[in-house]
């Protein structure tokens, strides 16, 4: 059984320490344990308006704290992200039994930070789980943020040889994965303690960060920088007995598996990214960047849209333009201090351009949705094949790879089943977002042809039938 599990959160090591470097616990607030971690729950009725926790902003784990605690040298020329990153992973060695000179005075708190195998982020996961994500948006992102995490791994050591009292090699990738996504799966804004939005990094708010997720959970954020006091209050009721939540805003669910580890059934804030290659012909290529919409840009949408995003139709707009409309295009966008120039320049062309310009999108959000339907495919299909076979997995399949930090990881082709599960969630919610699209698609091309007809311009009947069957299937 876990240490925390039925204690007072006041009670726990953690809320003792906590106590001591005055920080408040609400007194009716009770750890569970839970797969992942632990849970906490009201053991008697908390009305709204009370605090849950509060903490002095010198608690607070932040790069400016950090670099005026440890040797210079050790922090200069990191990043932010690596900054605290460093921090943790010597409270990890320190708890390892590592001795080292620095003043690590969070040792209490890093003691209960999830370790390696209750994480459950993309980035953790098996090779065999995270090729599931292949044709999805989160597989390349996925890709991108290892390759950036691994940079300033790399970084980090170049700047460390010689300036620390023990082996590097101890500073595995590993480790500063598991610091990475500790940090992103509990991080606060730093806005929040210095009021400056514009330079806002990631910082740790120690027992504030310990509460999980709930989407419109009624909870205030306040900082009281009178008193230099972070508090956490709940804005609603709460019942004994129920889990005490945060909420960590409106964030879609790719972002939290990314991050968190997690997704939300029916999720309302998810979305769809939609971006193209680098395609086209390099004056049309050319003319997007001089338009200030550059071909790489990513265009994300919602559940609610109404409409296709206005940047992304004016980008194919100009990637189906004939040389003559190229030149029409270009004459309209002569001055180019103009606000969003794009506008005045792509915003209409001409009938034909614009149904084949929607005739485009169609295509794009077709051969996207099939992309996505073919990774919830290959899902469906691992969980029957887990589901139908039921056999016994030798230790080699079921998870004794290498260790991290000590604790055995599942091997590369595992997939278990809470993370098919996640990934299947995450996938239907694509495919509902894909088929919204088309849905909108369908109802804009329907509104050109109409307001062409009513201009003059003859639509050809059999352009318009392939697109109604098109709708149909």
């Amino acid at each position: 059984m876990s240490a925390l599990d039925g204690k007072l959160y006041q009670d726990t090591p953690l809320g003792v320490w906590f106590e001591g470097e005055k920080g408040v616990v609400n007194q009716s607030l009770i750890f569970r344990k839970e797969d992942t971690g632990h849970r906490l729950e009201a053991l008697c009725d908390i009305p709204a308006a009370t605090e849950l926790v509060s903490m002095p902003y010198e608690l607070a784990v932040t790069p400016k704290m950090i670099k005026a605690t440890l040797p210079a040298d050790l922090t200069e020329d990191l990043s932010d992200h690596s900054v605290i990153c460093l921090y943790l992973m010597l409270h990890d060695l320190a708890i390892e039994g590592v001795p080292l000179p620095y003043d690590l005075k969070h040792l209490e708190y890093a003691k209960t930070l999830p370790r390696p195998q209750q994480m459950q982020t993309a980035m953790w996961f098996t090779e065999a789980e995270f090729e599931l994500l292949n044709g999805s948006n989160l597989y390349p992102a996925v890709l991108d943020r290892r390759q950036e995490w691994q940079a300033k791994l790399k970084h980090m050591l170049k700047k460390l040889e010689g300036k620390v009292p023990f082996d590097l090699n101890l500073f595995t990738w590993e480790r500063f994965l598991w610091a990475s996504t500790t940090l992103s799966s509990r991080a606060f804004p730093s806005y929040l303690l210095d009021g400056e939005r514009e330079n806002a990094t990631q910082i740790f708010l120690p027992c504030i960060d310990v509460f999980n997720h709930k989407r419109a959970t009624a909870v205030t954020w306040f900082s009281d920088h009178k008193n230099k006091r972070m508090q956490l209050i709940t804005d609603e009721p709460i019942q004994a007995g129920n889990e005490v939540f945060n909420n960590y805003g409106a964030k879609p669910n790719d972002e939290l598996i990314l991050g968190y580890g997690f997704v939300l059934k029916d999720n309302p804030s998810d979305i769809i990214s939609l971006r193209f290659g680098a395609q086209g012909e390099d004056e049309r290529i050319k003319l997007l960047e001089r338009l200030r919409i550059p071909i790489s840009k990513s265009h994300y949408i919602r559940k609610d849209i109404e409409t296709l995003p206005e940047e992304l139709k004016a980008q194919v707009r100009i990637l189906v333009a004939d040389d003559e409309e190229i030149a029409q295009i270009q004459a309209k966008s002569v001055d180019e201090t103009a606000a969003d120039l794009w506008k005045t320049a792509a915003g209409f062309v001409s009938w034909p351009n614009e149904l084949e310009m929607l005739d485009q999108l169609a295509g794009m959000l077709e051969a996207k949705l099939a992309s996505v339907q073919r990774a919830l495919d290959r899902t469906e299909a691992a969980a029957r094949l887990t589901n139908g076979k039921k056999r016994q997995r030798s230790a080699s399949e079921d998870g004794n790879a290498a260790p991290i930090n000590g604790q055995a990881q599942p091997s590369r082709a595992v997939i278990r089943e809470q993370i098919r599960d996640m990934i299947e969630t995450y996938l239907e919610g694509q495919i509902d977002l894909l088929q919204h699209c088309l849905v909108v698609q369908g109802q804009e091309f329907d509104d050109v042809v109409a307001r062409a007809r009513a201009d003059g311009f003859e639509v050809d009947e059999e352009e318009e039938e392939m697109e109604e069957d098109e709708d149909q299937e």
